[in-house]
């Protein structure tokens, strides 16, 4: 197996070594999981409240039917490749500048890793909820993202006029050394 050193965006040292071996349904996640209460319309904003837990649920379950899909997809065509469920979401050194405005988080550092093991580069287009979609789909997408489809090919012109770079997104399996921790990206050299 190939030897990568490799970057991953994370709060502390704790979450980093915590983060290679997490599971996609955690006990924390488990109690963010959106629920519409039952509530007494009446008055506007009761329903305005009703409304905003509906749509945080779809939401929510959308995300989740995405990954259940993208998964089934994995086992059936893809088996070799590194699940999303388990696996450590990583960048290189050309992205990690995205990645880390990207990550909304107050406090967070630069994991340094050295790799060896399964590493899957893939789209991050593909992996966009947006709008709802059906199960077939998001096997179509799960199909683009597992074989490394690059966007431009898929959403031609659309992606083309948004000016959009094709933004990699690095999953990995295997094992997982930290070499270093940085708190910004000035120290990445």
């Amino acid at each position: 197996m190939e030897k990568n050193t490799i970057y991953q965006i994370n709060k502390n040292e704790q979450q980093a070594y915590s983060s290679v071996s997490r599971a996609f349904i955690t006990e924390d996640s488990k109690k963010n999981i959106p629920y519409i209460p039952l509530i007494k319309l009446r008055t506007m904003n009761d329903l305005k409240t009703a409304l905003n837990y509906a749509l945080n649920s779809i939401q929510h379950l959308n995300f989740v039917l995405r990954e259940m899909v993208f998964e089934e997809v994995r086992m059936k065509h893809f088996p070799d490749h590194p699940s999303r469920q388990t696996c450590l979401y990583v960048t290189n050194k050309e992205e990690l500048a995205y990645w880390y405005r990207r990550l909304v988080r107050k406090e967070k550092r630069i994991i340094v890793f050295e790799l060896t093991g399964r590493i899957h580069q893939a789209s991050e287009w593909h992996t966009f909820v947006g709008d709802l979609k059906s199960v077939e789909q998001y096997r179509q997408l799960a199909n683009w993202y597992w074989n490394g489809t690059p966007a431009k090919t898929v959403w031609g012109e659309y992606w083309s006029n948004k000016g959009q770079l094709d933004r990699q997104e690095w999953i990995f399996e295997g094992t997982a050394y930290v070499v270093d921790f940085k708190n910004n990206l000035d120290e990445i050299d």
